[in-house]
């Protein structure tokens, strides 16, 4: 036996995960009332770090369609196949000690792939994920009826590419993709391209992670919503603002917004800044009379559409975006979130009001189904952080950088080949638009509407006003 110690016991919060190394092999470890367990530290589902999961009662819990393992014995509870390695541990003179040879066992037994001496190097997939493996795994878990969690998706509506009518363009006509935010501002935000990064919180970025993000939107002629980490003297920026109200913040931002929705995975609620309405309502004059000149605009969580559009309205909001991320209802899909927003305004002849989306958005052809359902640009998240570290694993984008000193063989981002990787990602995807759109016969890619979609399902077809792909093809 060769004794290690991973932890003192005193230091160990209960119910708190704790992050430990041996070797190469990564561990969670959690005590328990008087119990400790030290468990292998990767979720077998989508090889997220399991000391950011959470534990509720004795299952640790895994975010990101992950599963839920049992502090006893490490197994699944959706999948009693699905065990992650329990080690044998003790308490020696108040070290919570582990046995080195048991390790080495296990280590030759599972290799890890971890490259260490790379930029994020932890995050990729160490167990390479098997598709078939887990279709099969998650079809059991419907089968016994558990609930199996899917991630946001724009695949309730399809692209309708025209033929004869309309006339589609010629491969090479040119496409117009420029947009305004907050027309009737006395100083409008006038973008090259209808794309918005919303990065996650500054907690959860490095600021290499978030220069990248800048500069690399800004390459595109995009912009970016810096929430409360400032803007960036390079990037043309939402500059969210509100909280604090600061003078210098406010003289280079381009915009200011609110943020309002609550409980999502990455920012914190910012509801609490206001008691009341009518607070929020004092801070937006407060910003109006210190700059007589920004867009000003709110952030909401895709819940009560209409009764929140009507009370951002009487705000006098320049823009409004709709995030179907951090919604507390996941039954609104980012798609119908959306056709209500946008049906909401028309009704309410505020049309003028510049609408932005956020949620689900990964592709170019998310992005011109957004703008055909009536968004006047799309705000994205997971997939430019990708973009900036595409070794990041796909379930874990906002994890560049948190608590570094907490990971071992943290390296900085290269700022610029960050940066030149999401300015790439970003031009194909707005070529693809526009390629989209001569494809539907539109000389921008805000022409792009309803007639240039359709539904394979009747309901949301009705509710959209689109083409129902189904018997007889009509509205």
């Amino acid at each position: 036996m060769r004794r290690i110690a991973i932890a003192k016991w005193a230091s160990l919060a209960d119910r708190e995960p704790m992050f430990a190394l041996v070797g190469n092999v990564e561990l969670v470890v959690v005590r328990f009332d008087d119990d400790i367990a030290v468990l292998s530290g990767r979720c077998l589902r989508n090889s997220s770090l399991l000391v950011d999961g959470r534990i509720d009662g004795r299952t640790l819990r895994s975010g990101d369609n992950g599963g839920a393992y049992r502090l006893d014995s490490g197994i699944d509870e959706y999948d009693a196949d699905v065990r992650l390695n329990k080690f044998s541990a003790w308490l020696d003179a108040g070290d919570v000690v582990v046995d080195g040879e048991e390790f080495d066992r296990w280590s030759e037994a599972n290799p890890q792939t971890y490259n260490r001496d790379r930029f994020v190097g932890i995050f990729t997939q160490p167990y390479g994920v098997d598709a078939e493996s887990m279709l099969q795994r998650e079809s059991g878990r419907a089968a016994r009826g558990n609930n199996v969690a899917r991630p946001s998706t724009w695949t309730d509506v399809q692209l309708l590419p025209s033929q004869l009518s309309p006339f589609p363009l010629d491969p090479h006509a040119p496409v117009g993709t420029d947009v305004t935010i907050g027309p009737l501002a006395a100083e409008p935000l006038r973008l090259e391209v209808p794309v918005l990064i919303a990065p996650p919180d500054s907690n959860a970025l490095t600021g290499e992670a978030q220069a990248a993000l800048a500069l690399g939107v800004a390459d595109v002629g995009g912009g970016i919503c810096s929430a409360n980490h400032g803007a960036l003297a390079s990037e043309r920026c939402i500059g969210e603002a509100f909280e604090p109200l600061n003078d210098d913040a406010l003289a280079a931002a381009d915009t200011a917004s609110a943020w309002l929705f609550t409980a999502t995975r990455t920012t914190v609620s910012r509801s609490s800044a206001w008691p009341s309405r009518q607070h929020l309502h004092d801070a937006i004059k407060q910003i109006r009379e210190r700059t007589n000149r920004i867009p000003v605009g709110i952030r909401l969580a895709a819940q009560r559409i209409e009764a929140d559009i009507d009370a951002a309205l009487e705000l006098g909001i320049d823009y409004l975006i709709i995030d179907t991320t951090g919604t507390t209802v996941p039954a609104v899909s980012p798609a119908l979130a959306l056709i209500r927003a946008r049906a909401h305004l028309d009704r309410s002849a505020r049309s003028a009001v510049t609408l932005i989306v956020q949620g689900g958005l990964r592709s170019a052809m998310d992005f011109t189904k957004a703008l055909a359902l009536g968004a006047d640009a799309v705000a994205i998240s997971s997939a430019a952080v990708s973009a900036v570290a595409p070794q990041v694993a796909p379930t874990v984008p906002f994890n560049i950088g948190v608590e570094p000193e907490t990971v071992s063989g943290y390296m900085p981002l290269n700022i610029e080949q960050g940066a030149q990787q999401l300015g790439q990602f970003l031009a194909r995807a707005v070529a693809a638009m526009q390629t989209n759109a001569r494809s539907c016969g539109r000389h921008h890619v805000a022409e792009l509407n309803r007639d240039d979609l359709v539904a394979f399902d009747r309901s949301i077809a009705e509710l959209a006003g689109i083409v129902y792909g189904g018997s007889g093809g009509r509205r």
